[in-house]
């Protein structure tokens, strides 16, 4: 039969069979001529190669099921995928996200190469309308490639120490801290005992802002003040809390009133300012007083998970010396924003729950942290820190010390 022109042929039909065959030219292979040869694939094969779409909306793991196929992934949480060892030799697959959560990937027993892979680091992900590629290069081996970007994985293994002589972290300014009228800070701390001279009533700066006008937190004998506007009012728990021992504080600004809660509970208020001084957040530094600098008012301990939010955290409307609920008990529970149950009390946890979507509002706004995870580098905004202090060991140092 003489050729014919593609646009005179008989059309395959709304069912072809999977048995027939269509012509493709392999340009690799010249055997047939200098322009290639001419192989078969039959429909059945096609439909496996561009139709076969597994769709989940569930965290799960590879099977051989999945091999040559695309993973239409939609949900809106994060789903994780893990790609184990034994999968059959070539596997191979493309994942797409429809939803707006994220798609991670895990290994077990695998090497995936192509993006940051270890302990607390960012593991790889994609976001809605993401596309990415697993090819196989070996045995249990793999590249990922496509749409990737990095999600920050909690871990709490390490701390900053502070030695009490000339150490502290430079923050940088703050503007979220600037004009505010809204803001709370958390963080876990352990001070050491007083180190030998230094009295009970020896003053420490757990944090200070380089401005005259900006938030600091002091404390001494029977003092743990939080200065939180330019009017300087003070919000004082009334006693010093014990040494070597870590506690959990985290101060809220919001509504003209400043309080403080440590360990879960409400120990301070005070009236102030309706907003914070235009500079209050320049020169943030953790471990000193900013201006007027002593011996005596530099932290001597530990600093841990130390946060700045840029909405008033919840409380659950508690009274005075009552144990807090809403979001400030969600940090001290280790537990999602919002969660309100759960977690395990006194202990640390991911904060990524707090920051706010895009257009929204309520969920903490976590703008700055510093988990001290052998780096002094803000985990989601950019003041990342610089460690200072020679005298006497050096600089701050990270250490297996933690809540």
């Amino acid at each position: 039969m003489a050729n014919k022109k593609i646009s005179t042929l008989d059309p395959l039909g709304a069912t072809p069979d999977a048995s027939d065959i269509i012509p493709i030219t392999d340009v690799s292979d010249t055997s047939g001529s200098a322009q290639g040869t001419t192989k078969k694939v039959t429909v059945g094969e096609l439909q496996v190669r561009t139709k076969d779409i597994v769709t989940k909306t569930l965290s799960f793991t590879l099977t051989d099921a999945e091999n040559g196929k695309v993973v239409w992934c939609n949900s809106s949480a994060r789903l994780d995928i893990t790609v184990p060892s034994g999968l059959v030799s070539g596997f191979n697959c493309r994942v797409v996200q429809g939803g707006t959560g994220k798609v991670r990937f895990l290994t077990s027993g695998t090497t995936v190469n192509g993006y940051i892979s270890a302990s607390n680091t960012p593991n790889a992900t994609i976001g809605q309308h993401g596309v990415a590629d697993l090819i196989p290069t070996a045995s249990d081996t793999y590249v990922l490639m496509g749409d990737i970007e990095y999600l920050f994985v909690y871990g709490n293994t390490k701390s900053l120490y502070f030695d009490g002589a000339d150490d502290y972290v430079a923050l940088g300014n703050i503007s979220e801290l600037n004009s505010a009228t809204s803001y709370s800070i958390s963080f876990w701390y352990r001070e050491d005992s007083h180190t030998p001279g230094q009295a009970n009533t020896a003053s420490v700066f757990l944090f200070s802002s380089g401005s005259a006008f900006g938030p600091y937190l002091q404390t001494y004998a029977t003092h743990f003040i939080f200065i939180s506007d330019a009017n300087q009012s003070s919000a004082n728990a009334g006693y010093r809390p014990s040494a070597d021992v870590w506690h959990h504080a985290v101060l809220t600004f919001g509504n003209s009133t400043s309080k403080v809660f440590l360990d879960g509970v409400f120990k301070a208020s005070a009236a102030v300012a309706a907003t914070t001084a235009a500079i209050a957040g320049n020169g943030f530094q953790i471990g000193k007083r900013s201006s007027g600098f002593s011996a005596t008012e530099v932290m001597d301990g530990y600093m841990d998970d130390f946060a700045i939010f840029s909405e008033e955290l919840t409380d659950g409307g508690v009274s005075l010396n009552a144990t807090a609920g809403g979001q400030v008990a969600d940090l001290y529970n280790g537990r999602a924003s919002g969660a309100g149950t759960g977690g395990s009390v006194g202990t640390p946890g991911d904060l990524s729950s707090f920051e706010n979507p895009s257009g929204q509002a309520g969920k903490g706004g976590l703008v700055h942290w510093w988990n001290f995870e052998d780096t002094p580098n803000d985990q989601v905004g950019s003041n990342h820190g610089t460690l200072n202090g020679a005298t006497t060991g050096g600089l701050p140092t990270y250490q297996p010390e933690t809540p």
